[in-house]
Formats: structure tokens, C-alpha cells, sequence
């Protein structure tokens, strides 16, 4: 779909993925780099809207 570059510039890259409860305090959590790790480094994050804008255009 030649998206790559644009979700790339849109994307960021999660350093942990933490889990809270309803006031906000950490329960538990763990690192990320699994995912870079299994991706061979095209691991990215990119909010819903952010891609559905990518799709349209």
C-alpha cells in the first residue's frame, strides 16, 4: 500500500506497556522489546485515527 514512510513519521515507539487501575496506580507492566525484538526492529505504535487517515488518503 506504499504506507510504510507515512506510518513511520506518525508512529512512536512504546518503551513499556503498563496496566493501571481505576485511580491510575501501575499493577503490573513489562518492556516492550519483545515486540521490537520479533519484528526485527518494525515494531510501531500508531493511534487508530492516525492510520484510518493513512487509509483514506
Amino acid at each position: 500500500m506504499g504506507l510504510l514512510s507515512e506510518i513511520s513519521r506518525d508512529g512512536y515507539q512504546l518503551q513499556e506497556l503498563r496496566i493501571v487501575d481505576q485511580a491510575g496506580h501501575r499493577l503490573t507492566g513489562f518492556g516492550t522489546g519483545v515486540f521490537a525484538e520479533l519484528t526485527s526492529g518494525r515494531y510501531v505504535t500508531l493511534q487508530r485515527s492516525h492510520l484510518s487517515r493513512l487509509l483514506y488518503e
